[in-house]
């Protein structure tokens, strides 16, 4: 199955209304409330796993658990099994909303690179990475690179997350709204004004 381009809220609604999907999938996507477009759309089957490719454009969804609320995002998606690969391709800026370390969304100019995700519906383990991603924020330039485990996907007993940012040439006084709203508030204070300073 192919097609060329349909709106996400579009489709979630013709799904909803079909019948084709369990109710946990309704209540999910009711949560998640994906927004956007989709293009160069294909749906099929291989031996024993479907996947699901798309083109994403302008692609909004609500933060959910461990997973950020996402604006405007553009990039190619492909789904196939327990895995699913996401390579950003966004030139006109995205916003992101890292809950519960930030309350607001935080943006940047442009990001890219590859994201990827892998889960078992037998042990609920759930593992997401993104390497050598590139964006642009703040006047500057930064490379991330985070890999994520859970042994369940609905709970942080068990947990693991590693996070590397490299940066260069960030400035602007809008340094605070990037900071963590759970740092402690003399870490916050502190890191606020010297991130000001030409020198750091």
């Amino acid at each position: 199955l192919a097609f060329n381009q349909v709106k996400i809220d579009l489709l979630v609604e013709l799904l909803s209304d079909s019948g084709l999907l369990l109710a946990k999938w309704r209540s999910l996507l009711g949560t998640l409330n994906p927004r956007g477009q989709l293009g160069a759309v294909t749906v099929g089957r291989t031996a024993g796993d479907y996947f699901v490719g798309a083109e994403l454009r302008n692609f909004s969804v609500d933060r959910w658990r461990g997973v950020p609320g996402v604006r405007g995002l553009d990039g190619q998606l492909e789904l196939r099994g327990e895995r699913a690969v996401l390579q950003l391709a966004d030139d006109d800026g995205l916003q992101l909303l890292l809950a519960p370390s930030y309350q607001e969304y935080i943006g940047t100019d442009s990001a890219a690179g590859l994201i990827t995700a892998e889960w078992s519906q037998a042990t609920k383990q759930f593992a997401i990475a993104g390497e050598r991603l590139a964006a642009s924020a703040l006047g500057g330039n930064a490379e991330v690179d985070f890999y994520s485990w859970r042994s369940d996907a609905s709970s942080r007993a068990d947990s693991l997350l590693e996070l590397r940012i490299s940066a260069a040439g960030l400035r602007g006084a809008s340094w605070p709204s990037y900071l963590p709203a759970t740092l402690p508030e003399r870490l916050t204070d502190w890191l606020s004004g010297a991130l000001q300073q030409p020198a750091i």
